[in-house]
Order: C-alpha cells, then sequence, then structure tokens
C-alpha cells in the first residue's frame, strides 16, 4: 500500500502544474465580479443593459443592504490597491486606473449619505413605470416578470418614505424647486381606472404572440395589482 502511494505520489508531481493565475487574470477576475454585483444590486440598469436575469425585482434599499454595497465597494477598492500596476499590460493598466478612479469616487462620495435623497425632479419611484420604455414584451415571461415588479413596487416605496424620514431627520434633503414637480409625478400615478396606469402600458398591446387566453389573464392580474397595491402605495 505505501509503495502504491508513493507511486501516484510520483505520477502526480510529474503532472504539469497549472498555471498560476497572472497579474491580468487576476485583474480581469475582478473587473467581471464587480460588473455582476452591479447587475445583482441594480436590477433596474441590469433590465436596461438587455440582462434579463433580475428583471422581476427593484434595487433593495433596505438598511442592510445599502451598507452591504457600501462594504463591497470600500472592499473591491482594497483588493484594486492590492495590485502592481506596473506589471499589467499598458491596456490594463489603462483599465486599472480607470476603475480605481471610479472606484475611489465611489467610496468618497459614501459620506455624503446621497441614498437619504432617493427621489427628485429626474427620477425615483414616483417615475418607475419609465422603465417599460428600456423592457422587451415579447413572451409571456417578460409580462409576468414586470407584474412581480408591479407587486414589489409597494416595498420599494416603504423603502424609499423610510430613506426619506431619515433624510429629514438628518437636514439631507434636495432643494425645494428641484421637488416642485414630484407631487404631480406621484399624482399621475393615482388613478380611478387601472388600465389608464402609466404601468399597464405594457397590457394595452400585447405582443401579438401571446395566446389569447395569456393576454386576457395578464391583463386581468395588472389591473387587480394597480387598484390594489400600486395605487394605494402611491396614496400613502
Amino acid at each position: 500500500m505505501r509503495g502504491l502511494t508513493l507511486s501516484l505520489l510520483m505520477m502526480a508531481a510529474a503532472l504539469p502544474a497549472a498555471a498560476a493565475p497572472t497579474a491580468a487574470d487576476r485583474l480581469h477576475e475582478l473587473f467581471e465580479g464587480e460588473w455582476e454585483r452591479s447587475l445583482r444590486e441594480n436590477p433596474e440598469s441590469a433590465s436596461f443593459e438587455g440582462d434579463r436575469r433580475y428583471n422581476d425585482r427593484w434595487t433593495d434599499n433596505s438598511p442592510n443592504a445599502i451598507a452591504g454595497r457600501e462594504a463591497a465597494d470600500r472592499a473591491a477598492l482594497a483588493r484594486l490597491q492590492g495590485f502592481e500596476r506596473s506589471k499589467l499590460a499598458p491596456a490594463d493598466q489603462l483599465n486599472y486606473d480607470t476603475f480605481l478612479w471610479l472606484q475611489q469616487k465611489t467610496v468618497q462620495r459614501q459620506i455624503f449619505r446621497e441614498y437619504l435623497q432617493p427621489i427628485g425632479h429626474q427620477g425615483g419611484v414616483q417615475n418607475a413605470d419609465g422603465l417599460i420604455e428600456g423592457l422587451a414584451f415579447n413572451e409571456a415571461r417578460d409580462y409576468r416578470d414586470w407584474l412581480a415588479r408591479m407587486r414589489a413596487l409597494p416595498d420599494a416605496i416603504d423603502q424609499t418614505i423610510a430613506l426619506m424620514r431619515e433624510g429629514v431627520k438628518a437636514g439631507n434633503v434636495p432643494p425645494r424647486v428641484l421637488m416642485q414637480r414630484v407631487p404631480a409625478q406621484i399624482a399621475a400615478q393615482i388613478v380611478d381606472d387601472p388600465a389608464k396606469s402609466p404601468f399597464y402600458r405594457a397590457f394595452a398591446k400585447p405582443a401579438t404572440g401571446l395566446s389569447e387566453t395569456d393576454r386576457t389573464v395578464l391583463q386581468a392580474e395588472a389591473r387587480a395589482v394597480i387598484a390594489e397595491r400600486i395605487v394605494p402605495a402611491y396614496r400613502k
């Protein structure tokens, strides 16, 4: 048995060792990992990029999720700073410099707690329906993903309210002039007829490939979600 074990060890030692990852390999792995994290943590951005994996959710703006993202950003910066830039090829040095600058600014901005101003004149949950413009609705799954997002919207609105209240306590609020149009944007979401909701646009003219049954069921579900969840959330 001992001889067989030694023989196996000698054979293993004779095999060529797997090449150790180069600095470039590790840098590209970091870039890829951070890109995947950005898509996972920002589902809306993923949707605009054409990535359908997260089409059924919104960004989690709970305190734990925000703290987790900030910690991950700091960890990514620390990992990046551990590279020896001089050992990278010129193209990767440029990539390194670009990502380093972006990541440094991201971490430096954490002190401003920008998440305490979750809505403004240019965007926020008050016009979350605008995401429709970046989505493709070609099959039943696309509509069901949007329905899942619609059902989850009240939670996103509650998170927004909580952040705004914390911002008021901290004195971290947008200028009044930038908020003047927001009440009207919210009011546009409070409709008596669900079919007139901006969220219903995707269902008004369903894809021609849907069956008549799917079309009818999806439209009925959309009207119910708008009436029972979306409108009350915006009214709150």
